[in-house]
C-alpha cells in the first residue's frame, strides 16, 4: 500500500527520522514487538535490554495518555 501526501506533509520527516536515526529505528522495532507481544507469542531471548526498556516506556506513555483521554471525556463538576 502506498499512501500519497502532499509535499507539505510534516510526516515525511517524521518517516525520514525513523528510517535514518538510531532512535527512529528502534521505535519501529519495539512498535513491532509491541504489536508481536500483544497478538502472538515473542521469544524474549531475542528482545535486547534496550528494547525492553523502551517497551515499558511505551506502554507507560500509552496508559498516560489512555488516563489523560478519559479525564477529558468526563463531564466537568
Amino acid at each position: 500500500m502506498v499512501v500519497e501526501r502532499c509535499d507539505a506533509c510534516p510526516l515525511y520527516g517524521l518517516e525520514w527520522a525513523r528510517a535514518h536515526s538510531v532512535a527512529g529505528r528502534l521505535l519501529d522495532r519495539v512498535l513491532h514487538l509491541d504489536f508481536l507481544a500483544t497478538n502472538f507469542k515473542v521469544p524474549w531471548d531475542e528482545v535486547t535490554a534496550e528494547e525492553v526498556t523502551t517497551l515499558r516506556i511505551l506502554r507507560e506513555e500509552r496508559d498516560q495518555y489512555q488516563r489523560e483521554q478519559a479525564a477529558q471525556n468526563q463531564p466537568g463538576d
